[in-house]
């Protein structure tokens, strides 16, 4: 059996039925290895995004911009934390941290690892040993030292923290300063930790400053600094009643936000 057709210049082709068999095969096979090719696209695709949404589980959840000065290393003991608030580990290899110059890569929070649910982390100015003895934690807390040695990104009054992914993309922010931001923390000497509604929202103005035995059930550091490092408590429902009826008892009106400024004075 054969098969006949036309060329364009008006000549007849005949193939055989080894020939037609074959040229059917590798239409197919061509066939097939798009679709692969466009499952496996799909499928990366697909991927990149869903690591990107558990990723944005880690949330900045304290920070303090100025804490006592190490006397025997000139750094202080400024801090942030960071903590996985959804319910699946979270592997922060590749990810990485920068200030208001808001470039990823800079410095580099890889050593975190495995972040589980529920779990803080700390990355701090000076060394991971004098932050663990200043605030008596434990082995089992992970802390990052030296911020700002030598990438120079350590924070300033009014500055910014910015949490970058594997990828490079962005998936936590806080541009904070209470000069920029009138009526809200300055983070001098006792940290402030966000609220639940804040989580990941960029708000200065839902951040608290720590005192002893609030709701993060923070304490005095050895320095006399106050705050809860490595340790994030979730408020209980009741809990959230109770502050925002203080919070309308209170009935302060936020000030308007004024367009923030490189200044990095401490």
């Amino acid at each position: 059996m054969h098969y006949a057709g036309a060329l364009a210049n008006g000549s007849e082709l005949s193939l055989s039925d080894s020939a037609t068999q074959k040229l059917t095969r590798i239409t197919k096979n061509t066939y097939l290895k798009e679709k692969i090719m466009k499952q496996i696209i799909t499928a990366f695709v697909s991927l990149v995004l869903i690591t990107s949404a558990v990723g944005a589980d880690i949330r900045i959840t304290e920070y303090m911009y100025r804490g006592a000065v190490d006397s025997s290393s000139n750094r202080e003991r400024e801090f942030i934390e960071l903590t996985n608030i959804g319910s699946v580990p979270i592997d922060m290899d590749g990810w990485s941290f920068d200030d208001d110059k808001r470039t990823p890569g800079i410095f580099d929070l890889s050593s975190f690892g495995i972040v589980m649910p529920g779990e803080s982390v700390i990355i701090t100015e000076t060394t991971v040993e004098r932050f663990r003895d200043e605030w008596s934690l434990d082995m089992s807390i992970k802390i990052i030292g030296d911020l700002g040695n030598p990438t120079g990104n350590n924070l300033g009054r009014a500055d910014e923290i910015n949490i970058y992914d594997a990828l490079g993309i962005l998936v936590d922010r806080l541009t904070y300063g209470d000069e920029v931001f009138p009526g809200s923390i300055r983070t001098d000497g006792a940290s402030g930790w966000v609220s639940q509604a804040g989580l990941g929202m960029n708000d200065p103005y839902e951040w608290t400053l720590s005192s002893i035995g609030d709701m993060q059930n923070s304490w005095a550091a050895l320095s006399g600094d106050i705050g809860s490092p490595g340790v994030h408590v979730i408020p209980e429902p009741a809990a959230l009643l109770l502050l925002a009826g203080g919070l309308m008892v209170c009935n302060r009106r936020r000030p308007a936000n004024r367009v923030t400024t490189d200044s990095k004075a401490k």
